[in-house]
């Protein structure tokens, strides 16, 4: 059998949530779940097909492979048969009938306690509740903060096949590496990572990577989007920015200082990365300019629905409040209309010692329409820079990328 290893540092802690929602061990299901989602959205980005497997999920054909195997088309055509109705996804992630192309083991898995840093009382009481479950305290509780090593191993024997699975995989950690975050909770900033040791560049691995699946897509082989009816799925690389701000640590002094801390008082002195992306998306301090929801709301007149059946333009981008009060009563969001946030803010993390790096990454929603238009990658990406430059004195973004740049880059390196 062959393997793969491949060593992370995180740059911020990743998060993997147990039965109880608590960050008990490095979970290899919520790890490969993490990969798959950015997976689906890469393929579908390419212009392939991904199923979504918490509604339904591709099954391989096995009464079509084993009549083909009677027939005597041998394994390889065999296979071929049955994975018509499979979609690249599951080709490399499995579903009913198809095995998982590779087994994860983690074999490093280094922890640190969770803290969190908001001047606001009210966002301190919230994250300990949110966190804190039952007991609302989250000083004893640890998430994963360190080097990582992840060992994979193929199936099969074929040394071509692994190959292809080996460079599907080092692509999509160097995707999340630059472009996203790896494990759950990324609208709070949990996940940023890079890769040691790589053996090639990361845009070397990433555009290589892309070209195979890219041509997986179009060999006719798997489930496509010609053959199925497709439900509106928002995770789309096409749909896709990311933004990169290196900001002086004087505009982050508000979230260094002791009476911001909450958690675990061991951590009260970190200051490789900074905790404090609720205050960024939601509200926070700086003469009130920090928080891009009240932002959206206040400056910018996006809508905040009050029916919990509905959602506003501000719960479609950034998600819906699970609970508010309305006329003195609480109100709660129905549990049709919960939906995870398009947009995620990293934690910022120090790059020097004079600045810190803040990512922000997510999907533009086409079903959300602002000024009367439909939202799309750059109108977002634009909001985004308009909303730093107001919270944290007209910053300018390191870099800018869209999905579509980088299939273009993907596109032109493969020429």
């Amino acid at each position: 059998m062959k393997s793969m290893s491949i060593e992370i540092k995180t740059l911020t802690p990743i998060w993997t949530g147990g039965v109880n929602g608590e960050c008990d061990i490095l979970h290899e299901t919520g790890i490969i779940g993490s990969m798959r989602w950015w997976y689906e959205a890469i393929v579908r980005g390419l212009g392939g097909y991904a199923c979504d497997p918490t509604k339904e999920s591709c099954k391989f054909d096995t009464k079509s492979y084993e009549k083909a195997l009677r027939k005597g088309k041998g394994t390889e055509n065999a296979l071929e048969v049955g994975l018509k109705e499979v979609c690249p996804a599951c080709y490399l992630f499995g579903c009913t009938g198809w095995k998982r192309r590779f087994q994860l083991q983690i074999e490093n898995s280094p922890t640190s306690p969770l803290h969190f840093r908001t001047p606001v009382k009210m966002n301190q009481n919230w994250l300990t509740k949110i966190f804190g479950g039952e007991s609302e305290r989250i000083d004893n509780l640890d998430v994963f903060y360190g080097n990582l090593k992840f060992r994979f191993v193929f199936r099969g024997n074929d040394t071509d096949i692994a190959d292809f699975f080996r460079s599907q995989l080092l692509m999509l950690f160097q995707f999340i590496s630059k472009y996203g975050s790896l494990g759950a909770k990324p609208q709070h900033g949990f996940g940023q990572v890079e890769i040691f040791d790589a053996k090639s560049s990361i845009d070397d691995s990433l555009n290589g990577g892309l070209k195979g699946l890219y041509e997986l897509i179009n060999s006719d082989k798997f489930k496509s989007v010609q053959n199925v009816e497709i439900s509106y799925i928002p995770y789309d690389l096409q749909n896709f920015i990311c933004l990169n701000y290196d900001l002086p640590k004087n505009l982050l002094k508000m979230f260094t200082q002791r009476d911001s801390h909450i958690g675990n008082n061991s951590k009260s002195s970190e200051d490789k990365y900074l905790p404090c992306v609720f205050d960024i998306r939601y509200k926070g301090k700086n003469n009130g300019k920090i928080g891009m929801r009240r932002w959206l709301k206040k400056d910018k007149d996006w809508t905040e629905s009050d029916d919990p059946k509905q959602l506003g333009q501000i719960d479609q981008l950034l998600g819906p409040r699970s609970k508010w009060k309305l006329n003195g009563k609480d109100e709660t969001i129905d549990e049709k209309c919960r939906t995870a946030s398009r947009l995620c803010f990293g934690m910022p993390y120090k790059i020097d010692n004079e600045k810190y790096r803040l990512r922000i990454f997510g999907f533009a929603p086409p079903s959300l329409e602002v000024t009367d238009k439909k939202m799309t990658p750059d109108i977002l990406s634009a909001y985004c820079q308009e909303y730093m430059q107001h919270a944290f004195n007209s910053v300018k973004p390191t870099n800018v990328i869209s999905g579509k740049e980088i299939i273009e880059r993907m596109e032109a390196k493969n020429k």
